[in-house]
């Protein structure tokens, strides 16, 4: 009694597991084809078409390799292992690409476009310090200009502090009333001189120093906007590079647990293995595992159904030979029946013209 339950117990979890798998299958193969079919009802059409068949052609082929090889035909056999073959290879491709793009670096994007706005932050640093640099090259310019200038301002004013000093001296040379500075128009004259010169020497250094000012602003200009060009051409082959890089082996890309378990591997077995590596062995694994499961799942069910099948199917068998001979029978006696009446009806119709002959000639005598 308690192997009774058992069986229907196990048989039940079976059909679950089954049912489950072959669940999940079906939705991942409807969501791969929706990617690759733009018609949506299209799509679940074909996943329902395939998935419907791929389970009912494991019930039949384990139930017709129970027959005999007349029942079972060898083309109608291979047809049959050809496209369970080939649902079971197209469900393993369509797991292997569901799960491959739901583990293969799921962090790629934020990586990504974080990479991106940092060579944005450096190219802006970058621009931002030419444009200092330009700036204080032009102001040491401006400063040593400016020095030069005072420089050579303050060398005048010594000069002419100097003459005023001894023109002063020359006015205060008074002896008992009388000037006695005869030096006195001399120094003056060279005074206005110095005055003259310095203003004029200031004026030119002025001007000059503005032209010359005006010459290294476009010198500057031009080598500090070769240096932003760079700078920027730097930045957008930075920006390809970072497009066509897939980060296959940036932890930050791929999933935390991944990398944490092959850090693990690595370890204490050695194994060096790729993120991708990983999750292509690990859609593998699950990908044979569902359909492995479907296949087992479905022959064990139909194996262990497979005396009430056959039983059940012989009997609708002879049902139907047995209903198929009763109809012939029933042709065959309707036939015959048919015969029988149309025998009577033509000899009825034989007497009735013999009888209007004789009643013909009888009345023809009379």
């Amino acid at each position: 009694m308690a192997s009774q339950y058992f069986f229907k117990i196990s048989w039940l979890i079976q059909l679950c597991v089954g049912i489950s798998l072959f669940s999940v299958s079906f939705l991942i193969e409807k969501r791969v084809l929706e990617a690759f079919i733009t018609t949506s009802w299209l799509a679940l059409l074909l996943a329902i078409s395939l998935e419907l068949g791929k389970a009912v052609s494991i019930i039949w082929h384990r139930y017709m390799s129970f027959q005999p090889a007349t029942g079972y035909p060898f083309s109608v056999k291979l047809s049959s292992n050809l496209f369970r073959i080939g649902l079971v290879a197209l469900s393993m491709v369509c797991s292997l690409l569901y799960l491959s793009n739901n583990l293969d670096r799921p962090n790629l994007k934020p990586v990504k476009q974080e990479a991106i706005n940092q060579n944005k932050v450096r190219l802006n640093e970058k621009l931002k310090r030419i444009d200092r640099q330009k700036q204080e090259r032009l102001e040491l310019f401006k400063k040593n200009q400016d020095e030069e200038y005072q420089r050579l301002k303050n060398s005048f004013s010594e000069r002419i502090k100097l003459l005023q000093k001894a023109l002063r001296k020359e006015m205060n040379n008074v002896i008992n009333g009388t000037f006695k500075g005869p030096r006195y128009a001399e120094i003056q004259s060279r005074l206005k001189t110095e005055k003259r010169h310095a203003d004029k020497t200031l004026k030119e250094l002025l001007r000059n120093n503005k032209q010359a000012f005006i010459v290294e602003q476009k010198s500057v200009l031009i080598e500090f906007q070769q240096k932003q060009e760079k700078a920027y051409e730097k930045a957008d082959k930075n920006q390809a590079q970072i497009q066509t890089n897939d980060f296959a082996n940036d932890e930050r890309a791929n999933d935390s647990r991944i990398v944490s378990f092959l850090k693990v591997l690595k370890s204490i077995f050695g194994l060096s293995i790729f993120p991708l590596q990983f999750v292509f062995i690990f859609s593998m694994l699950i990908s044979l595992l569902m359909e492995i499961g479907i296949l087992l799942a479905f022959n064990t069910i139909t194996l262990s159904i497979l005396p009430a099948l056959q039983a059940s199917h012989e009997a609708d068998l002879n049902e139907d030979i047995l209903k198929n001979k009763a109809k012939q029978e029933a042709k065959k006696d309707e036939i015959h029946h048919k015969q029988a009446m149309n025998k009577i009806r033509n000899t009825a119709e034989n007497v009735m013209e013999k009888a209007d002959e004789y009643m013909n000639v009888h009345h023809l005598k009379n």
